[in-house]
């Protein structure tokens, strides 16, 4: 057969001039024609190891190989073993951008059936970093040492891990007696594009569910056990911290499984008690013979003259509110008294035969007791014609003056034709109409008003209040609303975890983060004592567009992204990308203009940006997002930076909200939102700093207690929002008209 050769280049990426030492080990790997070669399996393997030295850009390889058989052939690939920053495993591709693929599937296939020599170039691809912490729930410490799979896996829409998806993974370990760890995975960085699901997985021990999946958008531990309900992780900016993943624990529901009151049975009746999960992306089914939720199950037997046994089952916490568990019995005798299935339906521990009437059981936080299942009678069973009539004309308003809390009459008017109401019952709604919480109250048919008692809480993200029509068979899922008008002098603006989610904004809540940029690229203002520290909010936490961690080896406490690691000195720094992010709130009725007083946004920020140009660059922006129109909009309504046209000289200096060259402080801001009374409006902060230059300042802090409130409209404190970058026109199609900028080549570093 003989031998044959495989040469080629392991290149650095373009402009890449590393100062460590890069090793690397390059294989062949043989595919034989009878199908797709798995590189985990045995196949024929033959390996050499290369070095990429400081200073140099690549270094050569040379294979020796056996001949292949007609119709087979070698894919080649490589492993890097550091530095950081490049992906750990590529293959070579003649159709890929720089003749190298990060998916083995895309590989080229190298025919060496011949005499001639195969040469075959590479580059290595840039990786981004995803990095954060694998925990036990909360309390909880590894009995021994628990080993736990992290995975990264691309965002294909493919339910399996097919070849479309790409996928890395690192094995870490939770130590005995400890509660976390933190994991790092490299993923590639080549395509902006790309966006990855990040899980655990573990078959052991049987106390957790054995995978998770990371997710922002959760009530709590940022972890769900559906891929669809994952959050999608996108490196286009650079490395991404804090994708913590909790390790789901198990949680019990339990209670008693009873006769009708004043029926015994002569024999043993054996049935199931089931719990069905029901995923918040839609309503399960549950006569498919694969449910696409969870489904555990415990046979329990009443015995012979016994009126009720008990039950436990063990089952996976559930990871958001929005989930929860139908509860059911099903007989497995041969007994015709009953109806073979029944399901829970929580007011009064009813029991009901239609899945669709049942009460979704909420196990995100805690195990739930006293479940009472009761065994139904054929022919006495709750039928499913639950009413359909919807009441019209509801009106409330608000007597209690404390915020957050509302009392008064809910009134309404009655259907004209109420056959088979027999009750009106009230919740409090989201913005989707979907109820929170248990019932405010109910009242019999004939009764159009309902009190509600002063000092009653409104929930968090509650803006409505819904009156439904009911019957012993259940309440019309469609009801009718009316907003909540707070009467109240000031309301909480809630900036919600996936409001946060957009570029580099986060929660902090210490200073104990220095700016270590500070003293090299950047200099402090004039009587700034901070030493670079971040700055203390006054409320203890505030909403800060930076970053206090990276994995770069060019980190040097660059806030605003990615340090480049060839700024020159005092030049403000240099990001290798621009920054955008954008913080939204929950929607939030602004309270009505009255005779003496008008509703105000009020917030306290502290800022420290360049000064080369500040008016137009590193830009503070808020916009109005209109919620209740047909069409939803947005409107530009105020801007932070500095509008007296001022440009500094020296790029190491800031502009803050001190003043130029003066240390920052924090400031109160009051903008009127007169025009948008009475509306449901969501706030979005919005930072740009539109180019990568000077970026190496502390950025935008806003301190998280951030309120709409009703002032004296004479108050000489309230900012208007008509400015010169644009005038407004409330929920207008014209969003934004960008202000007028100064030329930037003049004020560029120089090569």
């Amino acid at each position: 057969m003989g031998f044959r050769t495989i040469s080629g280049t392991i290149e650095l990426p373009e402009g890449i001039s590393e100062t460590e030492t890069t090793n690397i080990t390059v294989q062949a790997l043989l595919e034989t024609g009878a199908g797709a070669l798995d590189p985990a399996l045995g196949n024929f393997k033959t390996s050499s190891t290369v070095t990429i030295h400081p200073g140099f850009l690549s270094a050569s390889y040379n294979l020796i190989i056996p001949a292949n058989s007609t119709g087979g052939g070698y894919k080649l690939g490589y492993k890097v073993f550091g530095p950081e920053g490049y992906l750990s495993d590529a293959w070579y591709s003649a159709t890929a951008v720089g003749n190298t693929s990060m998916n083995f599937y895309d590989a080229s296939l190298l025919d060496v059936s011949n005499s001639m020599p195969v040469t075959a170039n590479m580059t290595l691809l840039p990786g981004a970093m995803i990095t954060g912490t694998v925990s036990l729930p909360e309390g909880v410490i590894a009995p021994s040492d628990l080993y736990v799979n992290v995975r990264a896996l691309t965002d294909m829409n493919s339910s399996t891990g097919s070849t479309e998806d790409y996928g890395t993974d690192t094995l870490v370990l939770i130590p005995e007696g400890s509660n976390s760890v933190q994991y790092a995975l490299t993923v590639p960085a080549t395509n902006s594009a790309m966006e990855y699901l990040v899980a655990y997985v573990f078959s052991y021990p049987s106390s957790f569910s054995e995978h998770g999946w990371y997710s922002a958008n959760l009530d709590s531990d940022s972890t769900t056990r559906e891929r669809a309900l994952a959050s999608s992780v996108n490196v286009m900016n650079g490395n991404q911290s804090n994708i913590n993943l909790t390790i789901l624990g198990f949680r019990t529901i339990s209670g008693t499984i009873s006769l009708p009151i004043g029926m015994t049975e002569d024999e043993d009746i054996s049935l199931n008690v089931k719990a069905l999960l029901e995923p918040s992306t839609g309503v399960v089914d549950p006569w498919s013979p694969v449910p696409n939720g969870y489904e555990g199950f415990r046979p329990v037997v009443i015995p012979t003259g016994s009126t009720s046994a008990p039950f436990r089952l063990i089952v996976p916490a559930n990871a958001a509110s929005s989930e929860g568990y139908r509860i059911s019995y099903n007989l497995n005798g041969p007994l015709t008294s009953y109806f073979p299935i029944g399901w829970y339906a929580g007011p009064d521990n009813m029991t009901v035969d239609n899945f669709d009437l049942s009460e979704r059981v909420n196990m995100n936080s805690s195990s739930i007791s006293g479940i009472k299942l009761t065994l139904m009678e054929l022919g006495t069973a709750p039928t499913s014609n639950v009413p359909s009539q919807i009441v019209t004309s509801v009106q409330f308003t608000d007597s209690d003056t404390s915020a957050g809390k509302i009392g008064g009459d809910i009134t309404w008017t009655e259907p004209e034709d109420i056959t088979g109401v027999t009750e009106y019952v009230m919740y409090f709604l989201n913005n989707s109409d979907t109820k929170i919480g248990t019932e405010i109250g109910h009242v019999t048919t004939g009764t159009a008003v309902l009190a509600i008692s002063a000092d009653t809480a409104v929930p968090i993200g509650a803006i409505k209040l819904g009156v439904f029509t009911k019957n012993s068979n259940g309440e019309n899922t469609t009801g009718a609303a009316i907003m909540i008008n707070d009467d109240v002098s000031a309301l909480n603006v809630v900036i919600p975890p996936e409001g946060i989610s957009s570029g580099l904004w986060q929660i902090k809540v210490n200073n104990s983060v220095y700016n270590a940029a500070v003293g090299k690229y950047v200099k402090l203002p004039d009587e700034d004592n901070s030493e670079g520290r971040l700055p203390d909010a006054p409320s203890g936490a505030s909403f800060w567009y930076g970053s206090s961690t990276s994995t770069s080896m060019y980190s040097v406490g660059n806030y605003l992204g990615e340090q480049i690691g060839d700024s020159e000195e005092w030049s403000g720094g240099t990001s290798d990308v621009a920054q955008y992010g954008r913080l939204v709130s929950e929607g939030i009725q602004v309270p009505q203009v009255t005779n003496d007083s008008i509703p105000v946004l009020n917030f306290t920020s502290w800022w420290e940006i360049e000064s080369m140009n500040p008016q137009g660059f590193d830009t503070m922006n808020i916009y109005i997002l209109g919620v209740n129109d047909e069409e939803v909009s947005e409107d530009f309504f105020a801007r932070l930076n500095p509008v007296n046209g001022f440009s500094g000289d020296d790029p190491s200096l800031a502009y803050t909200s001190g003043g130029f060259n003066a240390p920052a402080i924090w400031k109160d801001y009051a903008y009127d939102l007169s025009r948008y009374a009475g509306r449901e409006i969501k706030i979005v902060f919005e930072f740009n700093t539109h180019d990568q230059f000077y970026n190496a300042f502390r950025g935008w802090f806003i301190d998280t207690d951030i309120e709409i409130k009703k002032v004296n409209s004479s108050d000489p404190n309230i900012i208007g929002v008509d400015n010169q970058y644009m005038s407004i026109s409330p929920f207008s199609n014209n969003l934004l008209l960008s202000p007028q900028k100064s030329s930037r080549n003049l004020l560029m570093p120089k090569d």
